[in-house]
């Protein structure tokens, strides 16, 4: 018996395609361990498979438009021998990476013993019906750019009425929207949200750790204390997570307010919330930090706009075509993220002051957020 039926929308799977993070590898775990029964619906199956092929398909262009140029710049016999067989090699491969990567969810679903569920004609002809009248999850009737999520939430509505208890991880906020209009279901914004309720947690916990979550959190909090180890990995560390990273802010004069995180300083007020530490299970935690730096970000800026800034917040810049400055600046930033906290599971039960830092392994997981400070 399953303890929760859970569907993901397309943003979750778009946020992390390789569903590689902490997250989704405790809802694999939990789905193998039979407490998760996991749902894909056709739209967001093949959403996420058209996106990632699209995706693919333009590195994949690019990959070979760049060995193209490269050929055409004039190169030895012996290097251009080189080049042209690896673009070759990666024109005859291009279809089955492109197959693997529109199979990749599919095959990853199944693998978890997930039910993929194909669209009904009950579904269809509801799902339109909502189109035209603007029905939940729509706003507005006859909005073409609203379809899918129509189709995805009559899914929804049945599985709904089918499967208890039923749980909906959604950013898109119409599918969250309407989905908390259904009785006995429950939303999460994100997948994290959803692994860390108390509840989940509660699950994880039991798959392999008997230890107390709490005191474990005082433990670690004491050995950092004592040793400052995961202040000093995330200080070294962080910048390799920081680069090529974008930041979004209104103060910066670029086209799409968007710039990106070119270099990094040595970051500071570094804060770990022990409170908060949360349990992944197979000896793995997550610890959230935050944490405040300096950092060089570069973007772009329309030339006529440069010269109307103030010229104490004026960035340095160099000329990018006849139209655009590429400008440098030096700002700072709030940073948030997640430390990956990992243990061998046999030790958990035996953990103590004495012997953790035989066993504890440190990482940052991931940066969840950027914030240019006011």
């Amino acid at each position: 018996m399953h303890k929760f039926h859970v569907v993901l929308d397309t943003n979750i799977y778009r946020k992390n395609p390789s569903r590689s993070d902490l997250a989704f590898q405790a809802l694999e775990r939990l789905c193998k361990a039979g407490i998760v029964k996991l749902h894909l619906p056709y739209i967001v199956e093949r959403e996420f498979q058209t996106q990632q092929l699209t995706q693919y398909k333009k590195e994949m262009d690019a990959a070979i438009s760049g060995l193209d140029a490269i050929i055409r710049k004039g190169l030895s016999p012996t290097a251009l021998q080189k080049i042209t067989a690896i673009r070759e090699l990666l024109r005859e491969a291009a279809p089955s990476i492109l197959d693997d990567a529109e199979s990749a969810l599919t095959n990853w679903a199944e693998s978890l013993g997930a039910d993929r569920h194909p669209i009904t004609e009950h579904q269809a002809i509801a799902a339109m019906e909502s189109y035209f009248q603007g029905k939940l999850p729509l706003k507005t009737p006859k909005n073409r750019d609203d379809i899918p999520d129509s189709f995805i939430f009559q899914t929804l509505l049945h599985l709904a009425g089918t499967t208890k208890p039923f749980v909906v991880v959604a950013e898109d906020e119409k599918i969250a929207q309407a989905s908390e209009t259904l009785d006995e279901v429950k939303v999460f914004r994100s997948l994290g949200a959803f692994i860390e309720a108390p509840e989940v947690q509660a699950e994880v916990l039991d798959l392999d750790a008997s230890q107390n979550l709490p005191a474990l959190a005082e433990l670690l909090k004491q050995y950092e204390s004592e040793s400052n180890e995961i202040s000093h990995l995330l200080e070294y560390k962080c910048g390799d997570k920081l680069i090529w990273k974008n930041v979004y802010s209104h103060s910066i004069p670029d086209d799409n307010h968007e710039a990106t995180i070119t270099g990094y300083y040595n970051p500071e007020d570094i804060e770990l919330n022990f409170e908060s530490l949360h349990y992944y299970g197979y000896g793995e935690f997550g610890l959230p930090f935050k944490f405040r730096t300096l950092v060089t970000i570069t973007y772009y800026i329309f030339k006529a706009d440069y010269y109307l800034l103030d010229d104490k917040k004026s960035p340095s810049v160099s000329d990018h075509n006849d139209h655009y400055y590429e400008a440098e600046d030096a700002v700072a930033v709030n940073v948030s993220g997640m430390m990956k906290l990992s243990f061998p599971p046999a030790t958990l039960k035996t953990l103590s002051a004495e012997n953790i830092d035989e066993h504890i392994s440190v990482e940052i997981d991931s940066i969840d957020g950027i914030e240019l400070e006011k």
